[in-house]
């Protein structure tokens, strides 16, 4: 009983720290920066080497929980390509690079891991786009509100959430409080 409690607590520390810089980097494509006053002050701290603090980060999430630190920047990564509609670095458009990725993470973790983590991150995206519905309309940015409509984006997350409790109901319970924490942290 008490190994399953500790890696439930290295799976939450390195969901945090994969869900501090999948915030970061969204904020970096995105071009604004919103983050509360305690987020702003340890940002300007670590900005002369956020990149080296990133890979260090980055390193110990991987070393806490491979599997889920993978395929959840991975699964963000799939979302905000999708999102922006841009051609990538490798001159690939987006659905082609996030096809590349699904397939590098179905080999190199499993499925159900990266489906939940998928799903995870659409919840978050469509969440984030409901809560800055008036920001994204000001600003001209992408939102899925603005597509879709409100309740057409609140029942794609109650069955995205149905569904990532159908396949692991603890990772869901363990990542979902996460993302609040996250959103909490940058709030203040």
């Amino acid at each position: 009983m008490r190994v399953l409690w500790l890696e439930i607590l290295k799976r939450y520390i390195a969901i945090l720290i994969i869900g501090i810089i999948i915030r970061e980097l969204n904020k970096e494509a995105e071009g604004y920066r919103d983050s509360g006053l305690m987020a702003k002050k340890l940002l300007a701290r670590l900005r002369p080497s956020y990149f080296s603090y990133s890979i260090l980060m980055l390193s110990v999430a991987m070393l806490l929980d491979g599997y889920h630190s993978f395929t959840l920047l991975s699964s963000a990564y799939i979302i905000v390509s999708l999102k922006n509609r841009e051609y990538t670095a490798l001159k690939l458009k987006p659905y082609q690079e996030s096809i590349i990725i699904a397939i590098v993470n179905l080999l190199l973790a499993p499925a159900p891991i990266f489906l939940h983590s998928l799903l995870m991150m659409m919840i978050l995206q469509l969440g984030e786009d409901l809560l800055q519905l008036e920001y994204d309309l000001m600003y001209g940015y992408t939102n899925f509100v603005l597509k879709y409509g409100k309740i057409e984006v609140v029942l794609a997350i109650g069955i995205l959430l149905i569904t990532g409790f159908m396949i692991s109901w603890i990772n869901t319970l363990i990542i979902l409080p996460a993302i609040f924490m996250i959103n909490y942290l940058y709030s203040i």
